[in-house]
């Protein structure tokens, strides 16, 4: 095994760093984002709670999920969400990526969706 160059260890550092800078609304792409319009990974905002479910569990692979989180260390990492009430989390797991989305609803509707992926270091056997 070859050790790890200086300019790597450097290089995961800033990568580290720039990781737990929170995002803003409009930001979207397939490692992190924050929408408050529009929609990503089958759920338009807008659509029932039930529905957004369903379509996360199609596109991604949810190894986990709880339905009343709250807001606390781990999403305020991503987002300043003191005034979020009602917040869906879900542990994505899939081959090449995991990470982390939060499903933010107001009266049973998707008002919000924040989430944070990264490449996986090493694949299940």
């Amino acid at each position: 095994m070859r050790p790890i160059a200086p300019v790597g260890l450097v290089l995961a550092a800033l990568l580290c760093v720039a990781a737990d800078k929170p995002m803003k609304p409009g930001t979207s792409n397939p490692y992190n984002g924050y929408i408050t319009s529009g929609g990503r990974f089958g759920v338009r905002i807008g659509d029932s709670v039930e529905q957004a479910d369903i379509a996360l569990r199609k596109h991604l692979k949810v190894k986990f999920n709880n339905e009343n989180y709250r807001c606390d260390f781990r999403l305020k990492r991503h987002v300043a969400c003191e005034g979020m009430q009602q917040i869906g989390f879900y542990y994505i797991s899939e081959t090449f990526r995991n990470g982390e989305l939060f499903v933010e609803s107001r009266d049973g509707k998707v008002v919000s969706m924040i989430w944070r992926m990264q490449l996986r270091p090493y694949l299940d056997s």
